[in-house]
């Protein structure tokens, strides 16, 4: 019993921990990409999907849009963008870098 309690706390202890996405606002293409003081991320005004691959590395998806942030310790942050293509073959994939404002 002692050790699925132990093995619950540190599961909680380890989401709390986690940092959240340090403010920033990009361009991304033509898209405005923003992160607010809560560490929501945004593309334009609709809030993205949010995964934490290792802090300070995240990924944000909305649609067929990913960006990619970058925001290691004495390091201006660093964003990046790939779009998937289009279903119907008109709109290629594209990737790049975004401009950090």
């Amino acid at each position: 019993m002692k050790v699925v309690l132990i093995a619950a706390a540190l599961v909680v202890a380890s989401g709390a921990a986690q940092a959240a996405v340090p403010a920033f606002k990009a361009t991304c293409a033509k898209t405005e990409v923003h992160a607010d003081d809560a560490g929501k991320v945004f593309f334009g005004k609709k809030e993205a999907k949010l995964a934490v691959d290792k802090p300070p590395h995240w990924e944000a998806t909305k649609g067929k849009l990913t960006v990619t942030i970058d925001a290691e310790a004495g390091k201006p942050i660093a964003v990046s963008y790939a779009r998937k293509a289009s279903g119907d073959g008109k709109k290629p994939a594209t990737s790049g870098v975004c401009t950090v404002k």
